[in-house]
């Protein structure tokens, strides 16, 4: 028995979750799946609708300065750097739970730190990781790690993740008088500001994909070491500091995701998911038993 790529066309070996060709999602969406809406933080919602409110202004940075740098470190990407056949069945696992449209090429290399971070487009994405980590992680904690960078594909914010980076590690643009002009200190505020309050957003979606707070919690233990004490940032200059960065305290982010690991509305999602695997061998546009035409989430013919 195959699986036909709605996509593409292509048939695909029976079991399969994504394209083998296209890596398209072979799976027929339902309202059972993982939405945006779902793990969201209203920070993240509501900063990015600003964000994109700004018009070509941030995708004339992204095309002209942080794409052709992202360019060039994919072609630098072996097919030595792909990883074993478990750690690609488990990515295709997490996307598939987190209701990805197409599967993100994953890559396994030496960064020269314990770290994992995703690039691409939201219909071309890849995701890296430290050779370390792979080694050093649990089935549990990779597919929070897996989960992490999945949900910023899931809610489509990699071009402007992308640019917050660029403007983080001050890269070109600091130093130039076009990107002085093109990007105000306001807007960069603004930018990294959402790039921290999205990382609440993916910490939750690690948690979906992971099913487990610990194993979320664990696995940032492995990359950034036991939470040190945040020195000054109960200060005023603490507090502008933070405003520089972009990504939360650990310490932040753990207190934020248990709480919503408390939540109705993670119990919620984890019933639907459930409910979603226990009648997906039912989705399908005809009966398995007769042939005859069905709706997708008609469970009986």
């Amino acid at each position: 028995m195959s699986t036909l790529c709605m996509k593409c066309g292509v048939e695909n070996r029976h079991g399969r979750l994504f394209c083998q060709r296209c890596s398209s999602r072979l799976r027929h969406a339902t309202s059972y799946d993982l939405t945006i809406s779902d793990f969201v933080t209203d920070g993240d919602l509501q900063v990015f609708e600003a964000l994109k409110a700004m018009g070509p202004l941030l995708h004339l940075v992204y095309t002209t300065f942080v794409e052709p740098r992202l360019r060039g470190f994919a072609a630098k990407l072996s097919k030595k750097s792909r990883p074993n056949q478990e750690v690609e069945s488990l990515a295709a696992e997490c996307a598939e739970a987190l209701a990805l449209d197409v599967l993100p090429v994953v890559y396994v290399v030496n960064i020269g730190q314990p770290n994992a971070f995703t690039a691409g487009t939201d219909s071309s994405a890849t995701i890296t990781i430290d050779t370390s980590l792979v080694g050093r992680l649990s089935h549990s904690q990779l597919r929070a790690l897996l989960g992490h960078e999945m949900g910023h594909i899931k809610s489509r914010h990699l071009m402007y993740h992308s640019v917050a980076e660029f403007l983080e590690h001050g890269i070109a643009l600091s130093a130039s008088m076009i990107g002085a002009g093109l990007v105000s200190v306001p807007i960069r505020l603004m930018l990294l500001a959402w790039h921290r309050e999205s990382e609440f957003s993916a910490d939750r979606t690690s948690l979906i994909a992971a099913g487990d707070f610990s194993s979320v919690a664990t696995m940032f233990a492995q990359i950034v070491g036991e939470p040190p004490e945040q020195a000054g940032a109960n200060t005023p200059l603490g507090s502008f500091i933070e405003s520089f960065r972009n990504h939360p305290s650990y310490l932040k982010r753990l207190k934020s995701l248990e709480e919503f690991a408390n939540s109705a509305r993670y119990s919620e999602i984890r019933s639907r998911l459930k409910r979603r695997k226990t009648f997906e061998a039912a989705f399908a546009e005809t009966c398995r038993f007769c042939g005859a035409p069905k709706g997708i989430e008609e469970i009986f013919c």
